[in-house]
């Protein structure tokens, strides 16, 4: 049993010296050298009585008593009260600023995740933007080639529908120009023929 007593004064001022602790003494016999004994029970077998001292617990009595009837005894407890509170007030304090310093740190890294979904999407919609506008003038380009093949499939059709005409024209106009030679030829004998029937 350990009764300790704190002054918050000075030495002079202080009923009861500064950290004093008074400690009731009991003594035990010894079980064949061994147990709680020590050292001191073998040097001295003599002080072990196996009764309870009481002394050291009056003194401690005493002193409290002197402690509590003391005008310093309520301003030391008053200021023990109040280095306590202030201490817990400090230890608040300390813990509220590191719960503030946690929600900074988890709003900061929010706010980085935010920013790098916010670049991750702005990064695929550019992606899927250019990829849409590669897209689409592949389509055009290709739309434009396919027209341009039906072009020159027209025009050679044209083409070859107006050599075909020029042909067909040459070989009417031959035609008819062996047509009149024939018929010329064809008067011009019978002309003959009519002048020598007339003689």
């Amino acid at each position: 049993l350990t009764f300790t007593t704190t002054c918050a004064y000075s030495w002079d001022t202080c009923p009861v010296p500064l950290g004093r602790t008074f400690l009731p003494i009991m003594y035990y016999p010894s079980a064949g050298g061994k147990g709680g004994a020590g050292k001191d029970d073998k040097k001295d077998d003599a002080s072990i009585t196996g009764k309870f001292d009481p002394t050291a617990l009056e003194r401690g009595a005493k002193a409290l008593r002197e402690l509590d009837t003391s005008p310093n005894a309520q301003k030391a407890f008053e200021l023990t009260k109040l280095a306590e509170s202030t201490k817990q007030k400090e230890l608040q304090v300390e813990i509220e600023q590191q719960q503030t310093a946690r929600q900074q740190a988890m709003l900061q890294r929010n706010q980085m995740d935010a920013e790098e979904k916010r670049k991750t999407i702005s990064h695929q919609q550019e992606q899927e933007r250019r990829t849409a506008e590669y897209k689409a003038r592949l389509d055009s380009e290709l739309y434009q080639s396919k027209l341009e093949d039906q072009q020159k499939q027209i025009d050679q059709q044209l083409s070859m529908q107006h050599e075909q005409f020029l042909r067909q024209e040459e070989m009417r106009k031959k035609n008819n120009l062996e047509l009149e030679e024939e018929k010329r030829r064809t008067l011009q004998e019978q002309a003959r023929l009519d002048r020598e029937a007339a003689v």
